[in-house]
């Protein structure tokens, strides 16, 4: 998802009357960072692609927290906000099969093993659909 998009979410979420979101997007981060300052908010960014993308979307708040998921390293993060690295290993064969177990119910899982099996090999250990 472009930036720009995100950002527009973000102010509709925060109830921001349509007709006063700025089109740029240096604007609509400026006023997304003015309505959550001094808020306590947690902000989930999953599956950054860069860490441009990322960049108009963080709040500039101490009082937010930001978690941001990533299928690549986003050095830049790191080094210009600080931010803490959680690198965490694909889930194995069984794992996988665990938590589709858990999402979708074992007798689906036991009637559909063919299925199960391509699904897992599909996702390649990641908790999610490619």
């Amino acid at each position: 998802m472009e930036p720009t998009l995100a950002d527009r979410g973000f102010l509709d979420a925060l109830d921001v009357d349509p007709a006063r979101i700025p089109t740029a997007l240096h604007a609509q981060s400026a006023l997304y960072r003015s309505l959550v300052a001094g808020k306590r908010m947690l902000v989930v960014l999953d599956n950054a692609a860069t860490a441009d993308r990322i960049t108009p979307l963080l709040p500039g708040e101490p009082s937010c927290t930001v978690l941001v998921t990533s299928r690549r390293r986003l050095d830049r993060l790191l080094t210009a906000y600080g931010a803490h690295p959680v690198r965490l290993d694909t889930l194995t064969d069984t794992e996988a099969c665990q938590l589709l177990t858990t999402r979708l119910g074992r007798r689906r899982i036991e009637t559909e093993p063919a299925a199960v099996a391509d699904l897992l090999v599909s996702c390649g250990g990641f908790p999610l659909a490619r």
